[in-house]
């Protein structure tokens, strides 16, 4: 079963080819999620790579008993690579509303991996485009001003904020919930 959206994803990749695209795209499965699903990174197998085909999904995490959302997406690869092989704050994720896509066990490709490096370059393409978002995000809170936030966020990807819950944006632009109101109206 070939899934054109997941296709065209990896025919995407700088350092993909057609034929490499097509066989790395039927080594996925499809999955979906029910919206309100919520798992902890360290249950799913950290050899595990999924594509969100739509849906609406976040990541967050717990620090001195508060939760903090650290990012939010409708669509693309998402990686489980907290707590892999590291004990760093456990990442939670949780699919705000119903999501459709697909999973690759990466244990499954390794011989595919192995015999064309073509699909090697692809997986270590996706992971470091992952890195390159938390690089972004992370330049996000460095910006001082929570105006400047909510603009930049703003600028990058209007469509989805307008599709994130109230309380959850305010925790991802690190504001309150009053204060994001006050942002809102000054600034649309």
């Amino acid at each position: 079963m070939i899934n054109r959206t997941l296709l065209k994803a990896l025919e995407s990749l700088h350092t993909s080819t057609p034929e490499a695209a097509m066989l790395l795209s039927n080594l996925f499965v499809p999955i979906s999620f029910k919206g309100g699903t919520s798992f902890p990174w360290y249950e799913q197998a950290s050899h595990v790579l999924y594509f969100v085909e739509c849906g609406l999904v976040r990541g967050y995490l717990y620090w001195k008993n508060e939760e903090h959302t650290c990012w939010v997406m409708e669509h693309g690869f998402l990686l489980p690579v907290n707590q892999s092989f590291t004990e760093t704050e456990l990442e939670y994720t949780e699919f705000m509303r119903d999501s459709t896509g697909w999973m690759l066990n990466l244990e499954r490709a390794l011989p595919q991996m192995q015999r064309d490096p073509t699909v090697c370059r692809m997986l270590f393409e996706i992971f470091q485009r992952n890195i390159e978002m938390g690089k972004m995000r992370e330049l996000t809170f460095k910006l001082r001003s929570r105006d400047e936030r909510f603009r930049h966020m703003f600028d990058l990807q209007k469509q989805l904020m307008d599709k994130i819950p109230h309380v959850i944006l305010a925790s991802l632009l690190s504001v309150t919930p009053k204060y994001l109101y006050e942002l809102k109206k000054k600034y649309r």
